[in-house]
């Protein structure tokens, strides 16, 4: 009883790191890095075999493990990348372990939905201090932080980050005027339309922009009737067109797309359009010269070097594909390429329509798909970590309400 009582306390403190840890995120990598190995340090000698067992069993567990060992294997056929570039490639790939841990973990934690809290209240004091950047022209608290409503980090994490909380904020708008609680859905509304608003007039990023909409349109399919999901989805579009309409910041950001591809292949002006077309064409040529196990785990770095010099320049363009698919076809192949898209679906299907959770875990992984079309999303840490622990904790959830369900079916079975 003793070593139960500790065990216990023990998961206690962990479910609390994690929850330190998430909130952490849209602040300072580092602090998310300790929490995290803190988190790590107190719960693994917490858990037991079997759990372990019980959860590897599901491919939403055991093909993030598959991946990372594919990725430890390409260390061994990474020709001309040092052995301090292979750890490098396989540490990008090796975070995608802490989603099984977190499957254990809040499978059955009643502290699991706190995980959630802390990021919406942590991206709130952002959005506060965005708000405050753009009407009183107060500085960002970090160097690296130099976009106009960007107090930490950059627009793109802020506005996957701002994203995310309103589309989990409008879920619980709905469940709350399900129980005629109005006062606290008008609440939650209004955050949930002051992320949207700073997202498309104070620091809009093409990515967001386009994950936005897409997301809200793939949750009302999946979880709506047919015909709320159709008149939602119009209403959605609506909005769209008229923030798109009313903010001259999203109509450059958008059009802006062609002009500056334009401007890249006939000016040599160098743009962000301009350049991923040629990164990710460069992309496809190193892919294509070997398809099937790629050219090894932390890859990409050489093969842009030696693409370059093909080409007679003195150095590559760039080093990052900006392209999920392409990062891990580089070095893994179409071997790579598959595992990848099939943990993204069994997310994805670990996620049908299952309240909150289920809500939340299929946001978080349309839009880690989504974003992973233009940026490396998966190695990138802020959405790498919103994408772990998000799959994780809302995935843990779902299997703990079907174990509960069969466990339920089983007990009405036996009385009968």
């Amino acid at each position: 009883m003793r070593a139960r009582f500790e065990r216990v306390q023990w998961r206690i403190a962990a479910d609390w790191l994690a929850v330190a840890a998430v909130a952490a995120i849209p602040w300072s990598t580092s602090v998310s890095y300790i929490l995290v190995v803190a988190w790590l340090v107190v719960f693994i000698p917490s858990s037991e075999p079997d759990e372990w067992r019980n959860v590897m069993k599901y491919p939403a567990a055991w093909l993030p493990v598959a991946l990372v060992a594919l990725s430890f294997a390409g260390m061994a056929w990474a020709s001309g990348v040092d052995w301090s570039g292979r750890f490098n490639g396989f540490a990008s790939f090796a975070k995608l372990l802490v989603i099984p841990v977190l499957l254990v973990q809040f499978r059955h934690s009643p502290r699991a939905h706190y995980v959630f809290v802390g990021f919406v209240l942590s991206c709130s004091i952002v959005l506060l201090l965005s708000f405050m950047m753009a009407l009183t022209g107060m500085k960002p608290l970090t160097k690296g932080s130099t976009s106009y409503g960007v107090p930490v980090r950059d627009y793109i994490v802020q506005s996957q980050e701002f994203i995310l909380c309103a589309v989990g904020l409008i879920y619980l708008v709905y469940l709350r005027l399900c129980e005629r609680k109005v006062a606290l859905a008008l609440a939650l509304g209004a955050l949930a339309a002051l992320f949207l608003i700073n997202v498309t007039l104070v620091a809009p990023s093409r990515t967001g922009l386009v994950t936005a909409p897409a997301l809200l349109v793939i949750l009302v399919m999946v979880h709506c009737r047919r015909a709320v999901s159709l008149a939602v989805g119009v209403a959605i579009v609506a909005m769209a067109a008229a923030a798109f309409v009313a903010s001259p910041k999203i109509q450059d950001r958008m059009f802006g797309i062609f002009t500056e591809i334009q401007d890249y292949r006939t000016r040599q002006v160098a743009t962000s359009a301009g350049q991923r077309y040629e990164f990710w064409t460069i992309s496809l040529d190193i892919v294509a010269k070997a398809p099937v196990i790629g050219h090894g785990t932390g890859s990409v770095h050489e093969r842009f070097i030696r693409a370059a010099e093909a080409q007679g320049s003195p150095k590559p363009p760039t080093t990052n594909p900006h392209n999920q698919t392409l990062t891990v076809g580089i070095q893994l192949g179409f071997a790579g390429i598959l595992l990848l898209y099939a943990m993204w679906l069994s997310h994805a299907l670990l996620f049908r329509p299952g309240g909150l959770a289920g809500w939340i875990g299929l946001a978080v992984v349309a839009q880690n798909v989504i974003g992973s079309l233009f940026n490396n999303h998966l190695f990138d840490f802020a959405q790498a970590f919103i994408y772990m622990f998000g799959v994780g904790v809302a995935g843990a959830m779902m299997l703990g309400q079907r174990e509960e369900a069969r466990l339920g079916v089983r007990r009405a079975a036996v009385k009968t």
